[in-house]
């Protein structure tokens, strides 16, 4: 594997600094230059500013503010030779052709043997830049396209040049897997290459549809968001995300060099993104677009939306249409569309024309910008966050569907859906196949590190139910998939991962505890919870309490190794099943915490109890408990969640054993060899030592700070009673200080004060605030 131990990025804008991010996130040390400015005091100004804004910069670029210091700035003057030293060069200056001739043609001169050299252009030629250069820099040079926020957006799109060396680019392409973390799509040297070229075509038609139908704005994001598997930013907020002008030049990049576009008339000057760019309403870097941010009269905020009929701007309304509601509920995504299609209005009508014109635009694309339909799935998904890249649909809705309508209405057919139609299988997938450009079929190649989870299920399912699956992974370990509404972790959720626990330790090498979906789960059933409260009182809630613990111990003290396989949100009840697995396997974005004080209550699931325990292991033997105990009180206490998985191991969260992929991809696959590792090391489960707790001492203390708190006007009075409570566990209740107690002690604690709060009716009325409006309620 290529070893990429130093970088440097050229051009410090929002573009390369988030890129000399990214690189630190991933533990590169990188240099970041730029022009000196005139009459600059400080000639590496820019870059320097631009390293210190990363701090504040939302969403932050940095997985960890203190990896800026891998990052040294410098400019193109006085550190340009220093550019010699380093493994690995990205250029992401202006996108003008002439400024980056100039700039390769400099770095000409400095090339040193085996040094890569990349453009982050997102439409510019790779030949036309490196047209003078030398053939070992071309040897070495190729585009990398990042997409923005380097640091979230999972697509790198690479483009090697016609003397690129095979061997060099295949490296590079496993150090950005592995290392970057990122989806790999190789493309064309074509114009915006795959996921802007379709994205852009999309994003057009929709306008054009929008003006043609004249659909409000808020509208068209209704139809063209979550409903048909795109994001909520849908059409014209992913403008305002993006930038009116920066679309505008995408499309004239396009309109320019794809001459041979069947489609480019569509690129041409939008009367409508020329009229914003000229009233400077770029999007959301100038604050107005579509969309625009307001106070009321009254000081709150609003949110507006463009009327394209005078150019100004109204309060959003909401789309309440009955019949969308009905088809959002379908699951099925090509059930969903087809019901859509036929809808004889005109929200039916512009569905069918955006969908049918993109998927159509999209198979005329292979092999012009892509050399296969799955590249151009894997961009769209990975680029836009499309839930179904294009040739997963044509499959979803049915291709003989689509063409049918389709020559109804006399419109051109893509030659490989006519090429489809006369074969048996018309499908672009199948058992795992994919057509073609020439119309025949070959195998899919996959990554031996990449789980495909709907698959896996399917060929590997031991048993399976509404809410999880337990599967085999191969080589003796199991796995327990959640896939319940939002992953949520119910009562029969916790009697499905105590029995896949039983099974494993009777069948298995171990256990990875995993979820389907983007997140790992969202904690406990509040809904569940708060109907158990009110039929049957407080004596069901002790007894699923009871349960979870139960859960969450057996998960720790198994005889058999459990891994957890973990990303995006994991809390509460999630976060608390994380804590006890003897090993986490994450991706770089966990989102993890103990939020349950948000809604007037605390862990109670062992969560309290294991940070109870990790405060006294982070004190040691002989020091103070209380900078510990309180560290774990601020964390309950105000509900803190980590911003990424290397924050979550700064709080204490993940433990130094718990590993990070950082290829999300690859969790799945990394959690396995951990419960491997841990089988062949003759796994003994962890011993129950007894807990130094603070007690009243600490009950206390903290009973004086908090009263502070409520006096300064930060807390309300049921946040003083929940903060109470979360203390009195942690400090171990009503023992002398250092007393030495055991786990059951504490977890009888935890679950009397979840009682208690449970009890309250201020704290029923957060719960039922928080299902209602997904939002916390201070009363």
């Amino acid at each position: 594997m290529l070893r990429i131990q130093s970088a440097a990025v050229i051009g410090a804008g929002t573009m390369g600094a988030a890129i000399a991010a990214h690189i630190a996130n991933c533990g590169i040390p990188c240099r970041l230059l730029d022009i000196v400015p005139k009459d600059a005091d400080d000639r590496s100004i820019i870059a320097r500013s631009a390293i210190e804004r990363m701090a504040k910069h939302k969403p932050a670029p940095l997985y960890d503010n203190a990896d800026a210091s891998l990052i040294t700035p410098g400019n193109l003057e006085d550190d340009f030779d220093c550019l010699k030293q380093v493994d690995w060069i990205i250029e992401a200056v202006p996108e003008v052709l002439s400024i980056k001739q100039d700039l390769f043609t400099r770095l000409n001169t400095i090339h040193k043997p085996g040094q890569l050299i990349s453009s982050n252009t997102s439409g510019i030629n790779l030949s036309e830049m490196i047209t003078d250069c030398d053939v070992s820099l071309k040897q070495h040079a190729f585009i990398c396209h990042f997409f923005n926020p380097p640091r979230y957006m999972h697509l790198l799109e690479l483009v090697p040049s016609d003397e690129l060396d095979n061997d060099v680019f295949n490296a590079f392409i496993q150090f950005a897997e592995h290392s970057l973390g990122k989806g790999v799509v190789i493309a064309k040297d074509t114009p915006n290459f795959i996921a802007n070229r379709i994205g852009a075509f999309d994003m057009s038609l929709a306008l054009q549809l929008m003006q043609e139908h004249n659909l409000s704005v808020e509208l068209v994001d209704t139809l063209a968001g979550p409903l048909i598997g795109r994001p909520k930013t849908a059409i014209c907020r992913l403008l305002d995300l993006v930038g009116i002008d920066i679309i505008a030049h995408v499309n004239h990049n396009i309109f320019s060099r794809a001459s041979e576009d069947e489609s480019r008339a569509l690129f041409d000057k939008n009367p409508l993104l020329e009229q914003m760019i000229e009233g400077g309403a770029l999007g959301d870097k100038k604050g107005a677009g579509f969309y625009r941010k307001q106070k009321d009269a009254k000081g709150k905020r609003v949110i507006e939306a463009l009327s394209l009929s005078d150019a100004s701007y109204h309060p959003v309304q909401v789309i309440d249409d009955d019949t969308l509601k009905q088809a959002k509920r379908i699951g099925d995504i090509g059930e969903r569309l087809r019901s859509l299609f036929e809808l004889d209005n005109v929200n039916g009508r512009f569905i069918w024309s955006l969908v049918s014109g993109t998927l159509c635009y999209a198979a005329q694309r292979v092999p012009e910008i892509a050399a296969s339909y799955e590249d151009i799935d894997k961009a769209m998904c990975w680029g836009f966050n499309w839930e179904h890249g294009p040739f997963a649909l044509w499959d979803a809705i049915g291709v003989t569907y689509i063409y049918d309508r389709l020559q109804a209405e006399e419109r051109p057919v893509p030659d490989i859906i006519a090429k489809l139609m006369q074969q048996e299988v018309k499908q672009f997938y199948h058992q795992g196949h994919i057509i073609t450009p020439d119309g025949q079929r070959a195998s899919i190649q996959t990554n031996s590190k990449v789980f495909n989870i709907n698959s896996h299920i399917e060929q590997s399912a031991i048993n399976s139910n509404k809410n999880t699956t337990l599967t085999w992974m191969g080589d003796d370990v199991a796995a327990l998939y959640i896939h319940s509404p939002n992953n949520t972790i119910s009562n029969d959720v916790l009697a499905d991962i105590r029995n896949a626990v039983a099974y494993a330790e009777q069948h298995a090498q171990g256990l990875v505890l995993c979820s389907t979906g983007e997140h790992f789960s969202f904690g406990a059933n509040l809904k569940e919870m708060l109907g158990l409260l009110e039929d049957k009182g407080l004596d069901a809630i002790d007894g699923m309490i009871r349960d979870f613990q139960a859960t969450t111990m057996c998960l720790k003290h198994s005889s058999i190794p459990t891994v957890a396989a973990a990303s995006g949100m994991a809390l509460g009840g999630g976060c608390e099943c994380l804590l006890h697995c003897d090993r986490v396997q994450t991706g770089p974005e966990l989102y993890m915490g103990l939020v349950e004080a948000g809604v007037g209550l605390l862990p109670a699931g062992a969560g309290s109890k294991e940070l109870a325990l990790r405060a006294s292991e982070w004190a040691g033997a002989d020091n103070s408990l209380f900078p510990k105990i309180n560290q774990a009180m601020e964390l309950m206490g105000q509900a803190v969640t980590s911003t990424s998985a290397a924050d979550a191991r700064n709080k204490g969260f993940l433990r130094n054993s718990d590993s990070i992929s950082m290829n999300k991809q690859f969790i799945l696959h990394d959690a396995k060899q951990h419960v491997l590792f841990l089988a062949n090391q003759h796994y003994r489960s962890p011993r129950e030592d007894p807990i130094r707790v603070m007690g009243r001492s600490g009950i206390a203390e903290f009973d004086v700070r908090l009263h502070n708190f409520i006096e300064a006007g930060y807390m309300s009075k049921h946040d003083l009673v929940v903060m109470k409570a979360i203390a009195h566990v942690l400090c171990g209740g009503d023992v002398p200080e250092n007393s030495l107690v055991t786990h059951d002690y504490l977890l009888d604690l935890e679950r009397e004060q979840l009682l208690h709060l449970l009890g309250t009716e201020k704290s029923q009325a957060r719960i039922a605030h928080t299902m209602k409006t997904g939002k916390p309620l201070r009363n």
